[in-house]
C-alpha cells in the first residue's frame, strides 16, 4: 500500500510528520513524502534539510501526489 505523508506546517509538526513516516517504513509501507503542498505562512518556511540534513526521506513527485489526490483545492 503506498502512503504519502504531507509535510506541512511548523516545525514541531513537521517532526511528528517524519516520525510518522519512519514508523510507517518500519511496518513495510510504501511511504513517500510530500513537500510540495505546504501553506505560505512565515513559521512554516523553515527548510527541513538544514535543520536535519541527514535525514534519510524518499520524496514523492508531484505526479504521485496528484495520483493520489492530493492537492491544494476542495476538489483534490
Amino acid at each position: 500500500m503506498r502512503v504519502i505523508v504531507n509535510m506541512a506546517c511548523g516545525l514541531a509538526n513537521r517532526m511528528f510528520q517524519y516520525s510518522y513516516y519512519l514508523y510507517l517504513k518500519q511496518n513495510r509501507y510504501d511511504v513517500l513524502v510530500d513537500f510540495y503542498h505546504s501553506a505560505k505562512l512565515a513559521h512554516e518556511k523553515v527548510e527541513w534539510n538544514s535543520i536535519f540534513p541527514a535525514a534519510k526521506i524518499d520524496q514523492a513527485s508531484f505526479l504521485d501526489v496528484f495520483k493520489l489526490g492530493g492537492g491544494v483545492d476542495i476538489f483534490s
